[in-house]
């Protein structure tokens, strides 16, 4: 193969994640990107939430944001905690995408509450 670019992606071994050879990663650039804190997931999904709440939504819904964010962060925390992936139930494993559709959803639900409530 000539002039190729290949971007992958992967989690730790572990789990039912196998391991890559040092013979295929001699190929490639690795990059590892650490979690993001509590501290920074809320700054994320606040920013976005208060700016998708300040287009014209009642003062009622506004407020709900930091009650909503922290609230899906705490059930985003006991299933990283509690539902470890294990070698016979490796199919799923939580991550920030898990918690980015709840996110959306829930914007969606609120959003369509506002809509009837007028």
């Amino acid at each position: 193969m000539i002039d190729q670019t290949l971007i992958t992606a992967m989690g730790p071994p572990g789990g039912g994640r196998n391991d890559i050879t040092a013979r295929f990663t001699r190929h490639m650039v690795v990059i590892g990107i650490d979690s993001f804190t509590e501290q920074a997931m809320k700054g994320i999904f606040s920013t976005i939430m208060d700016w998708h709440f300040g287009t014209g939504f009642e003062g009622s819904v506004k407020n709900l944001t930091k009650i909503f964010i922290d609230s899906t962060l705490d059930v985003y925390n006991f299933a990283m905690e509690k539902f470890l992936p294990t070698p016979t139930k490796s199919h799923y494993v939580f991550n920030l995408r898990d918690f980015s559709r709840v996110i959306q959803v829930r914007y969606i639900d609120l959003m369509l509450y506002s809509v009837q409530a007028t």
